[in-house]
């Protein structure tokens, strides 16, 4: 019985470091991808927010350009912002976003100015 006992006493000293290690270690990758996964959320955000504030500025601002030209001026902001920040994007995905922030500008534009007729 005695013999049994200092066996099993021997058996849990020796393998709890291990289970602490191996559950230390899984507990690090699993905060790892938590924190990877929030970067990148806060990231899009401030993106977006990018995005959304260079669009209205470029509305406010340049009543000059049309078309390509604030697509194009609207590019170099954002590109030249998210730079300062050290976040690179693609063209595709910079004109995607552009263009979505464009159109929410519009429709809020438009529901701003069907409330401000009815008034």
């Amino acid at each position: 019985m005695f013999f049994i006992e200092e066996f099993l006493n021997i058996l849990i000293q020796s393998i709890l470091p291990m289970i602490i290690t191996v559950l230390g270690g899984f507990l690090a990758y699993v905060l790892n991808k938590i924190k990877k996964y929030l970067d990148e959320k806060l990231q899009d955000e401030y993106i977006k927010n990018i995005v959304d504030s260079t669009i209205k500025y470029i509305e406010q601002k340049h009543l000059d350009l049309k078309g390509n030209d604030k697509l194009n001026e609207a590019k170099k902001i954002i590109i030249e912002r998210l730079r300062f920040k050290n976040i690179l994007i693609n063209e595709f995905e910079l004109e995607i976003l552009i263009e979505s922030a464009v159109n929410e500008y519009n429709r809020r534009s438009e529901n701003f100015d069907k409330v401000k007729i009815s008034s």
